[in-house]
């Protein structure tokens, strides 16, 4: 009960997050989206609580979600200069952990890293070709992270191989993992592309934290 309460806090606070964003209030923007963040942390915490079974899973994924929680700090402070680098690192750390905790129940193979590249390289195709980005020198840290996401993706998939007749837990991590590598795809074109989709900062919100809650419901 416990994790859906805190479910429902974390989609009013991000409520409060895209009225204030709309409105342009910076500061409440920056209080909502720390208070969103860590809702799904302790959404993650209420979860292996109240059904505790892998422990070093669970560790892993609450560091990622910590890394995340550190990584929305970062960038809301500000999307250039060094708290960009910081934000895009803890963001890189997280996809490390949860890839880490996936690999903890079944281990990585050749298939998780094709599967891995089939997302990743046409992503970096598309960023190479499409007209009207320009990532200011960046571009070599987006290919690592697009990289690390792309693997994190490829071995949340990899866990079907467990449903054993539980799909929810495995349909609950690969549904959150698809929602954060759309998150971050949105993100290119909301920090590199030259010309502005308003709805965009606002979809990216959305889709990042309904991913992030999904995540944090699986255990």
């Amino acid at each position: 009960m416990l994790p859906f309460i805190l479910l429902i806090l974390m989609l009013i606070s991000l409520g409060n997050l895209l009225y204030f964003k709309a409105l342009g209030v910076i500061i409440l923007v920056r209080i909502f989206k720390s208070v969103t963040s860590i809702l799904f942390v302790l959404i993650a915490a209420a979860s292996y609580k109240y059904c505790p079974k892998n422990k070093k899973y669970f560790r892993f994924m609450l560091t990622g979600f910590i890394f995340a929680l550190i990584g929305d700090i970062f960038l809301s402070i500000s999307h250039n200069g060094l708290f960009f680098i910081l934000g895009l690192g803890s963001f890189s750390l997280a996809h490390v952990m949860y890839t880490i905790a996936f690999c903890a129940l079944i281990k990585i193979s050749w298939k998780d890293t094709i599967l891995a590249l089939t997302i990743a390289i046409p992503t970096i195709c598309f960023v190479i070709f499409k007209d009207g980005f320009d990532f200011n020198g960046m571009f070599p840290l987006i290919i690592f992270y697009i990289l690390l996401i792309s693997m994190m993706v490829a071995k949340a998939f990899s866990l079907l191989k467990l449903k054993n007749g539980n799909i929810l837990p495995i349909a609950l991590i690969i549904s959150g993992a698809v929602l954060f590598y759309i998150s971050d795809f949105i993100l290119l074109f909301v920090y590199y592309y030259k010309h502005k989709i308003t709805i965009l900062p606002y979809l990216n919100l959305v889709v990042y934290y309904f991913g992030q809650g999904l995540l944090a419901l699986n255990f």
